[in-house]
């Protein structure tokens, strides 16, 4: 309660929670406010300090970025609008789908890399495989 009341002067932790649950999925608000709940516990134990008494359980607890990120974006997105809403969604779709791909060994860009990497020959420039 008392980092609250030095954050939101006259607000009180209950009147933050109720804030957030009550806005509904559909505010941006919510979104932040689980955004703000999930970070918490991350900043308090990012410190070397924290990583022993937690041991293994620090890198459980620092999974939560995972949501997190999901939440951020929720966020950021409605506060746009829902076009902007749908390009979040999007791109995080896209960073979630390679990072599962490169898990399971898929080299998601090696296609592009080759078209990209160009050698000189006699003077002139060539694409290669």
């Amino acid at each position: 309660g008392h980092v609250a009341s030095q954050l939101f002067p006259g607000v009180s932790l209950l009147d933050l929670l109720r804030f957030g649950l009550v806005s509904g999925p559909k505010s941006f608000q919510f979104w932040g406010f689980w955004a703000l709940a999930l970070i918490t516990p991350l900043f308090l134990t990012s410190n070397d300090f924290a990583t022993r008494p937690l041991k293994r359980n620090w890198f459980r607890l620092h999974k939560l970025i995972h949501p997190l990120y999901i939440f951020a974006l929720i966020h950021y997105g409605l506060r746009g609008g829902y076009f902007k809403l749908i390009l979040v969604v999007f791109v995080l779709f896209v960073l979630y789908l390679s990072r599962f791909l490169v898990a399971r060994g898929v080299q998601v860009l090696r296609f592009l890399a080759c078209d990209i990497i160009r050698v000189n020959q006699g003077g002139r420039d060539r694409l290669f495989h």
